[in-house]
């Protein structure tokens, strides 16, 4: 079971490599022009995702400055200089749209991490990553399926976006 779960995780990591590469790039790239211009990067996880915001604003793969997105329960008062990077776990797709309308209103720019193509990401935020990794992977002899993936993939796709974005802050002498 465990070697199965290998396999199909790294299928996974594999898909994210080769299809979100760009998107995740230009995320990379859109979020140091936060740091660059004297902005904030705000995080929110949502869900089960929170994990991940915790690793971009606290972690020891931290973006520098890096904010919660929402403090006491309020969305903090963002601008055009800041970036917003939702990791979005689609049990709330509602409390995102409606987040990522307000940041859109505000010229606040914003990368999300999904587990699955949700059509109104792509028209409320700026870069969308999707991991492709909202459902289980290991069948059960009661034929359902177990091992769901989506919490690592949005780790992996963070880190991808995080070493990007050091890549390009090192690069120009921000880090």
């Amino acid at each position: 079971m465990h070697k199965i779960y290998q396999t199909q995780l790294q299928g996974i990591f594999e898909n994210i490599n080769e299809n979100s590469a760009f998107d995740i790039e230009d995320g990379a790239r859109l979020l140091t022009q936060a740091s660059i211009a004297d902005g904030t990067i705000y995080c929110w996880g949502m869900g089960r995702m929170i994990g991940v915001a915790y690793e971009a604003v606290c972690g020891p793969n931290a973006i520098p400055e890096a904010q919660f997105l929402f403090q006491n329960e309020e969305l903090v008062a963002t601008t055009e200089r800041d970036r917003a990077l939702i990791i979005d776990d689609t049990s709330q797709t509602a409390d995102v749209a409606d987040t990522a309308k307000q940041l859109q209103a505000r010229g606040t720019s914003c990368v999300i991490i999904t587990p699955q193509t949700v059509p109104q990401w792509a028209s409320m935020t700026d870069i969308v990553i999707n991991t492709d990794s909202n459902r289980s992977m290991i069948p059960m002899d009661d034929g359902q399926k177990v091992g769901h993936p989506s919490t690592l993939a949005a780790f992996y796709a963070y880190h991808l976006l995080y070493l990007s974005t050091y890549e390009i802050l090192t690069e120009q002498d921000f880090y």
